[in-house]
């Protein structure tokens, strides 16, 4: 029944966007906790490497008029670290269970392809995230080759998929993988710079919009500005 199909895709978008939400959330407290600690010790104009001198010193003082204790303090740091720390453990693990769900659901679905995709390379960068490595590489694998079969070769999602299949390398030290997979990155990006300066290049088929259409000259511009400077960023990498 295509109504239950429809019902159905709707279900397992949903479960990926309220999954990437709470992934990307939990990725930026990640990435900014330790520097917000650090920005926040200098603000009270203190610094993580300085100790006490005399650590007795108005201690008793502190105590007497009713003053949390310098060990008191620490618990209560302490225990908002670890609620902290729980939170974000609670987020990614619920993140991984909706992100699998959409999986899942998107699997049953013959034309959720490209959408199927994106769930795969974004759970790819939550298990990265997690330092499974190996698994992360399977899935951007697996997102790859549904992109392959579903877009033109030139199309940069494509570039995008193998850059981080490279990277996913790179860290499991499979530099000679990393590297055939971010050249053959570069080659799609000069392919796709190519098509655009000839005025030849199409909307990706996975656009929402004007998908198939000939890409307009402002958009054609705009396209490549940003992929001439991914083009740059991967040719560093070979170096």
């Amino acid at each position: 029944d295509a109504d239950e199909a429809s019902v159905r895709r709707e279900t397992a978008r949903a479960h990926f966007v309220y999954g990437e939400a709470l992934f990307r959330g939990a990725q930026a407290r990640n990435t900014v906790l330790g520097e917000q600690v650090r920005a926040n010790a200098e603000a009270s104009g203190t610094r993580l490497e300085d100790a006490p001198e005399d650590e007795d010193v108005g201690e008793e003082d502190e105590e007497e008029e009713g003053g949390a204790t310098e060990g008191e303090r620490n618990g209560e740091e302490a225990a908002d670290g670890d609620e902290e720390e729980d939170e974000e453990e609670s987020d990614m693990e619920l993140a991984w269970k909706m992100l699998e769900t959409a999986r899942v659901m998107f699997e049953e679905d013959a034309d959720a392809a490209l959408e199927l995709a994106d769930v795969l390379e974004t759970i790819g960068e939550l298990n990265m995230e997690q330092s499974q490595f190996d698994t992360a590489l399977s899935d951007y694998k697996s997102a790859l080759k549904l992109l392959e079969a579903n877009l033109e070769a030139t199309d940069r999602r494509l570039a995008s998929a193998l850059y981080s299949i490279s990277i996913a390398n790179q860290m499991m030290e499979a530099n000679d993988d990393a590297l055939a997979a971010n050249t053959r990155a570069i080659e799609i990006c000069d392919a796709r710079i190519a098509e655009l300066k000839a005025g030849t290049a199409r909307v990706s088929k996975g656009a929402r919009e004007n998908a198939g259409e000939v890409v307009s000259p402002e958009a054609a511009i705009a396209e490549l500005e940003q992929i001439m400077g991914v083009a740059s960023d991967l040719k560093e990498r070979q170096l």
